[in-house]
């Protein structure tokens, strides 16, 4: 649970108690407004008080005041883990898009652009120079060399790649937008 969110359960409590001043009752509706786990919880905890308010005004005996109050303890505790499972879920949700992100841009480096790590030239630069040099042999009226063929099909290759990489870009895309929304990955992606 973020402090600002159990800075205002205890401004909430205040308040119910009558001890809570403007400025911070102020802050409290503008920290409601904005927090929807907390507006869950202040919800929650009213629907317990006022159970509480409306059997302690039919006065029952101080056994069933304590098991009250004890249930009352209860779901207060229950309505607090709640909203600390449901941050949970955001800031796993929250990491994993992080994760996926990061993944994708290492991805997109290091197949887009080899030759940073690798010291070779430009991979568009590599198969013009390839091709050029096919078609000198041809030229001469030699059959093209066995490197030239395995360069070419390595050109093929790497296309085949950026063709993967692009589809698993698409699907990455679609798994980090449902992780943010709370969904579940489409599976015809």
């Amino acid at each position: 649970m973020s402090p600002a969110c159990e800075r205002a359960q205890r401004l909430w409590l205040r308040e119910q108690d009558g001890t809570l001043g403007r400025w911070r009752a102020f802050k409290l509706k503008r920290h409601l407004a904005t927090c929807l786990l907390c507006r869950v919880f202040v919800d929650e905890a009213a629907m317990v008080t006022s159970s509480l308010a409306t059997l302690s005004a039919a006065g029952p005996g101080p056994q069933v005041q304590e098991a009250l109050h004890a249930q009352a303890a209860s779901e207060l505790d229950a309505a607090r883990q709640r909203v600390r499972d449901e941050e949970a879920r955001r800031f796993s949700r929250a990491l994993v898009a992080g994760t996926v992100a990061a993944a994708v841009a290492g991805l997109l480096v290091a197949v887009l652009s080899p030759g940073l790590f690798q010291g070779h030239q430009d991979p568009a630069r590599q198969i013009d120079e390839r091709l050029a040099l096919i078609q000198q042999e041809l030229s001469r009226g030699e059959p093209p060399s066995m490197a030239g063929l395995t360069r070419l099909s390595l050109d093929d290759r790497l296309k085949e790649m950026e063709q993967q990489l692009h589809c698993l870009e698409l699907e990455i895309d679609n798994l980090t937008w449902n992780s943010l929304q709370g969904g579940e990955p489409c599976a015809d992606s």
